[in-house]
């Protein structure tokens, strides 16, 4: 209830009574568990976090101990890449959360996107600094833009679906068209990237 108002009216605009109405719960609960709104609010991105970063823990650990190559660097963007497009799908409220929070210079996610994202974050930009080390990755790139620039593009992309219009009937539409989607971003910022 507290996220469907989150992303309805924002942060600003929703009150504990609200929330208290839309779950049919007391109000004075959200006061006792999570200090308040800004609470639960923090409290909603948090188990966001905890939540993904099992997922790509999962992936990670299914990559450890190999040796890195042209193709195991392949294989695990693809899956990373796979796995984000799939998150933001299964979540585009949290997603819509978190992209005002970067708007506004992120005064309640900061702290959570440092701590919780941040092994995400170096995992993926250290999968481009291990193929540089290799010489199958450019090495005038930063990894870091890389990742961000790829992140952030799957956000405005999804953005462009949900608005419509006529681009509509020129790209991939999510989630019907997720995989082929998701080849391309693959070869945007994976192969594109290659020596």
């Amino acid at each position: 209830a507290a996220i469907k108002l989150f992303v309805d009216q924002g942060l600003a605009g929703t009150s504990t009574r609200d929330i208290a109405k839309a779950s049919g719960l007391n109000v004075s609960l959200i006061s006792y568990y999570f200090g308040g709104k800004e609470g639960l609010y923090k409290a909603v991105l948090e188990n966001f976090a905890d939540s993904a970063g099992k997922e790509m823990e999962k992936l990670f650990a299914e990559f450890g101990g190999e040796t890195m190559t042209p193709d195991r660097f392949k294989n695990q963007m693809k899956k990373m890449i796979y796995m984000t497009v799939q998150l933001k799908l299964n979540h585009p409220s949290i997603f819509i959360l978190l992209q005002r929070e970067v708007s506004s210079g992120m005064p309640f996610a900061r702290d959570i996107i440092e701590h919780k994202f941040d092994f995400m974050i170096e995992a993926m930009a250290g999968l481009y600094a291990e193929g540089q080390a290799k010489g199958f990755v450019r090495k005038d790139i930063n990894p870091y833009i890389v990742f961000l620039s790829l992140v952030h593009a799957i956000d405005v992309y999804m953005q462009t679906c949900r608005c419509g219009g006529s681009i509509m009937k020129k790209i991939y539409t999510l989630p019907e068209q997720q995989q082929e989607y998701s080849e391309q971003v693959f070869k945007i910022f994976v192969e594109g990237v290659m020596i």
